[in-house]
């Protein structure tokens, strides 16, 4: 199964022309796993090297082991709760992208 630090014998990228358009496809990336059983179904249905058809095959089932072990936890918000701010940072300065003048903003106090 081919790895970052260990590519593999159908390595894309080592055999990809200079100027040859390719894309990298991780296990982490969504439908990755599926999308390479398509393509191993293709090379299959191409009666591409049977080698290389079990070699996709097996990179898809790892990809999809991998992504279900890596998956975040479901119960984790996506943002915590904003804690309090300090008097101090109640002030945030802003410098205007064209005529580059600062000016400084107050936010509203937070009623409690």
């Amino acid at each position: 199964m081919p790895t970052k630090a260990n590519p593999g014998p159908y390595d894309a990228y080592a055999h990809a022309d200079p100027d040859e358009p390719l894309i990298v496809i991780t296990a982490r990336d969504p439908g990755a796993a599926e999308l390479t059983a398509q393509y191993a179904a293709q090379l299959e249905k191409a009666k591409a090297d049977k080698a290389r058809v079990a070699a996709v095959k097996a990179t898809a089932e790892a990809m999809r082991k991998w992504a279900e072990a890596h998956k975040p936890p479901e119960d984790v918000p996506e943002a915590l709760p904003a804690e309090e701010e300090e008097p101090s940072s109640r002030h945030r300065t802003v410098t205007h992208p064209v005529t580059h003048h600062t000016t400084t903003h107050s936010a509203p106090h937070k009623k409690k």
